[in-house]
């Protein structure tokens, strides 16, 4: 009877590989050719409707794009010449976990938010580390060779691995450039005209919006090299982005009652108000939930960012 099983299973896996098993996590929205699809060794013309899976290899050829809706409502693009592989995209109610591979081209990609501090969203280039929660970025990689990242939305870091602890944070408006060997440049704000050509190869032709005074006086606050003192990177392939539930945004009052500073509760540590220093929080809450320096260091400057507090002190 154990014999008839193994067979059976043997039979099995030469019918069906186990890769034609994988969770399908998406479809394709929109399909310009010439886009291919690698999966189990085998090479397929996608369309509209068309799954996605963990594992595929796609490629866009020269004048093609391809977009792409997934399961969390996640959304990818693919401009001319690029090549992505899903490496891992796993959805389990409140939390996911997702790496992409960006071997060549340019990739706009729409994260939906999700509120597990465990969960993550990666984009992998051939020099850095692009994570986010809830965000809206491109990822270009350059001939040079090197990868630019542009935020549009939301708030992303980027990290080169081989300098664990410069962690760039990116509020929109802002890019920066990973260069082989470098760590990543000082953000710096990027015009619409800079982003514009590789929005209209994705078929985004409405103009790009330019980055408020908001966003701007975010920038200046809440984003920079993330080389605090005792902060530090952990292992790389935690280099991601996650966050936990936000408890709330708080008021404290002086002594007469009066409003006098804006505070968020960070899990795992409490109340971090207006002017505090973010160190000792971020550790705090990586012990907490079990996660790297990256992870919590991003959680803390969105919770801060959201709740429109830039006043603070690294």
């Amino acid at each position: 009877m154990v014999r008839l099983f193994f067979a059976i299973f043997l039979i099995s896996q030469l019918i069906f590989p186990v890769s034609i098993f994988a969770e399908i996590i998406g479809n394709f929205t929109q399909v310009k050719p010439d886009v291919s699809l690698s999966r189990a060794g085998k090479e397929l013309k996608p369309d509209v409707g068309h799954d996605v899976s963990t594992g595929d290899l796609i490629t866009a050829g020269k004048g093609a794009r391809a977009k792409m809706l997934f399961k969390d409502d996640s959304v990818l693009i693919l401009a001319q010449n690029t090549k992505l592989e899903i490496k891992e995209y796993l959805i389990e109610k409140e939390k996911r976990n997702g790496i992409l591979s960006l071997q060549a081209g340019k990739l706009k990609t729409e994260v939906t938010k999700f509120l597990t501090p465990d969960s993550r969203f990666e984009v992998h280039t051939p020099t850095a580390i692009a994570a986010a929660r809830g965000s809206d970025w491109l990822s270009i990689i350059e001939s040079n060779p090197g990868s630019a990242f542009y935020c549009l939305d939301g708030i992303v870091s980027v990290v080169n691995p081989a300098f664990p602890t410069q962690i760039v944070t990116l509020t929109a408006g802002q890019f920066t450039v990973v260069a082989v060997g470098m760590a990543p440049t000082i953000p710096a704000m990027f015009t619409p005209q800079m982003i514009q050509p590789t929005l209209n190869e994705m078929g985004i032709t409405a103009p790009a919006a330019a980055p408020g005074a908001a966003a701007a006086e975010a920038a200046g606050e809440a984003a920079g090299v993330a080389t605090t003192a005792g902060i530090t990177a952990g292992t790389i392939a935690a280099a991601t982005i996650a966050a936990a539930v936000i408890a709330g945004v708080v008021v404290a009052a002086g002594a007469e009652g009066k409003v006098s500073k804006k505070c968020v509760d960070i899990s795992g540590y409490g109340e971090l108000c207006e002017g505090d220093n973010i160190t000792t929080a971020v550790h705090h809450f990586a012990a907490y939930h079990s996660v790297c320096h990256v992870t919590a260091l991003t959680h803390v400057l969105t919770t801060l960012h959201e709740a429109g507090i830039t006043n603070y002190t690294q």
